[in-house]
């Protein structure tokens, strides 16, 4: 897996974070979710690093300095297709259809390398 993968649901993740889900599913969920905040720190340090050192902040805004444009772009490219490692997590983590989880189309697109719907005919 990417670490583009895990940027891309980033947002998805903490929707699916505020639901109240049964306890079965959150234990499914708890280690999974640890793995990847730690893994978006990372990406914070590293992303924060790269920034600092191939950009000006202007106007509240990094912006690349021009003589170094392509370095920036060679090292951001590289820490979003860098493999990340989740440990032991079997992916896709199922959660059954009982929960009453309310995401958009988009969550679930972006959450679809993560999290599996069970339990019914229609499983996704």
């Amino acid at each position: 897996m990417k670490m583009s993968d895990l940027i891309y649901a980033q947002e998805a993740f903490k929707k699916l974070c505020a639901q109240n889900l049964s306890l079965k599913t959150l234990y499914r969920l708890f280690g999974f979710l640890d793995k990847i905040e730690a893994q978006m720190k990372f990406y914070d340090v590293q992303r924060m690093r790269i920034l600092g050192e191939y950009c000006r902040l202007e106007n509240g805004r990094y912006e690349p300095i021009a003589e170094t444009e392509a370095e920036f772009n060679q090292r951001f490219n590289e820490l979003m297709n860098l493999d990340v490692d989740l440990g032991d997590t079997e992916l896709p983590i199922e959660i059954t259809e009982n929960e009453d989880i309310k995401l958009s189309y988009s969550d679930l697109t972006t959450l679809r390398k993560f999290i599996k719907l069970t339990g019914g005919e229609n499983e996704c």
